[in-house]
């Protein structure tokens, strides 16, 4: 019997902490548990770039990890790994010189000391953006083949996106890139100016997207069958989500859905009191503002390709993310530890 072993992948995103137990048993992969980080004062979900940027709740951060690490089944032995990665929200916060990598390398320093780990392997980094694509798609890859080699449709890839950044996986052999596109400003303008953000956000998005694509590597248009993940399945719980759809459909949809959404009322606002339920009158903005994202980047895609919006697939093991991603590449003897 294949010896089993466990991987701890902390996801620091850039409005939130997961932990997610991974289980590796030989080269197949199954997700144990995942738990976001919700500490006892109740200051957010922890994004690391928060946690960074405050001694103080880097402090409440620290104890609340090692407690949810200890929660989900995590004891200090040489079969057990745990991965810490930041994705867009550090990588911006780098950019812009807000976060130093001394503070980083600061940061792993207090990190591994609290975990007091004498056995397991404990890694910390900042993924770039390449990186992040590349997981993602190993977890892509994993969780949907089955499920459209059974559909007859081609070679899975993907569309990601992040609070900060998207990624793509595509071609053959696969190119992997990432793009900077916040949603951050065109929430807050939406809070603030309503329906008059409408179309300054398309108009923004368009722009963003367009001005990238030159040097993305990516050809002019993409062509083929693909999987939404993240924050784009997470706009796809709006109404269009778990089916194959074309380019167009989706558009259509995403069209009705804000203005839904800025009249409250209408089929987009009733799918987001389903989803956010009493919450949805503060949140309704982000579920827009990556609807009009997404929408933008779908100009690039052929009107015959089709995409599917959502976490796994029918009998996979766990959910698409770039946690499960990893998992797969360490099961193949493939990962960066």
């Amino acid at each position: 019997m294949a010896q089993k072993k466990h991987l701890y992948v902390v996801d620091c995103g850039s409005r939130h902490t997961e932990v997610h137990h991974m289980v590796l048993t030989g080269t197949s992969v199954a997700e144990r548990a995942a738990s976001r980080l919700r500490p006892s004062s109740g200051r957010g979900n922890m994004p690391l770039g928060d946690v960074l940027a405050d001694a103080s709740y880097q402090a409440e951060f620290l104890p609340t990890l090692q407690q949810e690490l200890t929660a989900l089944g995590w004891v200090d032995g040489r079969d057990n790994t745990i991965f810490v990665g930041a994705t867009g929200g550090v990588r911006k916060l780098l950019k812009a010189g807000t976060v130093t990598t001394a503070q980083l390398s600061e940061f792993e320093d207090v990190l591994k000391a609290a975990l007091q780990a004498r056995q397991s392997l404990i890694k910390f980094a900042v993924l770039t953006g390449d990186e992040e694509a590349q997981y993602e798609f190993a977890a892509t890859q994993m969780i949907f083949s089955p499920m459209f080699e059974r559909a007859g449709k081609s070679k899975p890839f993907f569309l990601s996106g992040g609070g900060e950044t998207c990624q793509f996986a595509y071609g053959e052999p696969v190119h992997m890139c990432s793009l900077d596109a916040p949603m951050k400003e065109m929430e807050q303008k939406m809070r603030e100016t309503g329906y008059a953000a409408l179309s300054e956000a398309r108009a923004h998005f368009e722009t963003v997207v367009d001005a990238w694509w030159p040097s993305s590597g990516l050809p002019p248009q993409l062509v083929g069958s693909f999987v939404g993940i993240e924050m784009h399945q997470d706009a796809a719980q709006l109404g269009f989500h778990s089916a194959f759809l074309t380019p167009p459909e989706i558009i259509a949809k995403i069209d009705q859905i804000e203005e839904d959404l800025f009249a409250q009322s209408g089929d987009g606002w009733e799918m987001a009191n389903k989803k956010w339920g009493e919450r949805a009158k503060n949140n309704w903005p982000i579920g827009a503002v990556a609807g009009l994202r997404l929408r933008a980047i779908l100009r690039k895609l052929s009107e015959s390709s089709t995409i599917i919006f959502a976490k796994t697939a029918p009998d996979a093991s766990c959910e698409v993310s770039w946690p499960a991603g990893l998992a797969a590449l360490a099961a193949s003897g493939r990962a960066p530890f």
